[in-house]
């Protein structure tokens, strides 16, 4: 029943909130054997998609449809691949609020983690030979 549907996406969530940024981070670099450059190049990437996510969810929840605008704009203007990482997860979770359930799907963290991962935004730059 669709009445039901934010009751049981809400106590979804809430089971699903243990694991915070940086101990999925420090979870990936313990499993992988990642450097500790490679960490924290990691944790920056995702913080900053988070965060533009949290931002751009914050501001359009109650008008989704101009997210997409801001996004676009901003990604042009700036070629920013977290923020556009954070933009399209923000229009994700906008585009799932219905008039039966106002509370918005979330990406989880290893989500994002695994997005940044597949996207290689974690490699450390090559360093130049002299």
């Amino acid at each position: 029943m669709p009445h039901f549907k934010e009751l049981s996406r809400q106590a979804y969530q809430k089971s699903t909130t243990g694991m915070l940024l940086d101990n999925t981070v420090k979870e990936v670099r313990f499993l992988n054997n990642r450097s500790e450059v490679q960490t924290a190049l990691l944790l920056d990437v995702v913080t900053k998609g988070y965060n533009k996510y949290s931002t751009i969810l914050q501001k359009y929840r109650l008008r989704p449809g101009d997210a997409v605008q801001e996004i676009k704009r901003e990604y042009n203007n700036s070629h920013n691949l977290p923020d556009l990482i954070g933009g399209v997860l923000s229009i994700w979770s906008l585009k799932s609020i219905t008039e039966y359930c106002g509370t918005c799907d979330e990406p989880h963290i290893t989500q994002i983690v695994a997005i940044v991962r597949l996207l290689v935004l974690d490699k450390p730059p090559l360093k130049k030979s002299t």
